[in-house]
C-alpha cells in the first residue's frame, strides 16, 4: 500500500524528467 502511493508520487516527477530530456535530445539533433 505504501509502496503504491509512493510510486503515485514519484511517476509524474518521471514523466516529466523523461520529457524534458527528450526535448533536450530532440533540440540537439535538430542543430546538427
Amino acid at each position: 500500500m505504501h509502496f503504491n502511493f509512493f510510486f503515485v508520487k514519484l511517476m509524474p516527477l518521471f514523466l516529466q524528467g523523461f520529457c524534458i530530456l527528450a526535448t533536450i535530445s530532440l533540440d540537439k539533433l535538430a542543430t546538427l
